[in-house]
């Protein structure tokens, strides 16, 4: 096989016709409870007959029951023990009791001050308690 010099090479380069495509497609399914899953990303390499090099990356991304978009930086944290609602770590989106200590959907929880939420069962619960401790503070002023 004869050398080739440097010259060859960038002659055969410029009559190459190298081609290579690169394509992202995203795509916004139904909701994670349908199966579970929250977020998909696939990467796939092939060759086409044209000696066309192809490369696609596919991301699927889900909404959890609230109608937050998941993606990489947002995650699933707990599904509603009342309606089985999956809730996400968007602020807002789920909510711990804080009498009784299970998790809540924003459709079921009754939300007083900055982090006070109460599920169906403990909202009367927490409703008298804070009239009572009301009627308290308002009887021990001068």
């Amino acid at each position: 096989m004869p050398e080739r010099t440097r010259r060859d090479f960038l002659n055969l380069l410029a009559a190459s016709n190298p081609r290579t495509r690169k394509t992202t497609t995203r795509i916004i399914e139904g909701k994670v409870s349908e199966d579970d899953v929250a977020f998909v990303q696939e990467e796939m390499s092939f060759v086409q007959p044209d000696a066309t090099v192809r490369s696609v990356n596919l991301i699927v991304s889900r909404r959890c029951d609230q109608g937050h978009l998941q993606d990489q930086q947002t995650r699933l944290v707990a599904v509603c023990e009342i309606c089985g609602a999956c809730t996400c770590s968007t602020p807002g989106c789920g909510f711990t009791c804080a009498r009784c200590g299970i998790a809540i959907c924003r459709r079921h929880a009754s939300v007083w001050g900055q982090n006070e939420a109460y599920c169906p069962r403990c909202r009367w619960f927490a409703l008298l308690r804070r009239l009572v401790v009301g009627n308290e503070q308002r009887s021990e002023e001068p």
